[in-house]
């Protein structure tokens, strides 16, 4: 509904305008990283309990590896079909973290849990 929108009760009166948006975007506290990715991830898979977001921090503080563990029958899931689904979610958090000068490399671990989905443009 449009924050300038008004709606009708149950008894068709009027009701007031919905109230406007207060405070800005700064209000609000932000998800870390692997909050995020894990939030996300959560959305396609269908063993949510078994996911687990692995953070790697590079010596500089620049890059932040996320490894995504899930579930085997998952792991197609959270890639996607040609990898659109990582790959979306590579671009999202690339454009974050450049934004901060930074990078975030996503990897899906395989089911000896390394990593085996990485792009060639996520190599450091």
């Amino acid at each position: 509904m449009n924050a300038h929108a008004s709606s009708t009760t149950d008894e068709g009166t009027p009701s007031a305008p919905a109230p406007a948006a207060v405070g800005s975007h700064k209000d609000c506290v932000p998800l870390a990283p692997e909050e995020l990715l894990y939030e996300n991830v959560l959305a396609l898979v269908d063993h949510p309990d078994e996911v687990r977001i692995e953070t790697q921090l590079s010596a500089d503080k620049k890059i932040c590896t996320l490894i995504v563990h899930t579930n085997p029958s998952d792991r197609g899931k959270v890639i996607g079909s040609e990898g659109r689904a990582v790959r979306t979610l590579r671009d999202l958090f690339g454009r974050i973290a450049a934004s901060r000068g930074m990078r975030i490399m996503i990897v899906v671990s395989d089911a000896d849990d390394t990593p085996v989905e990485a792009a060639a443009g996520d190599q450091p």
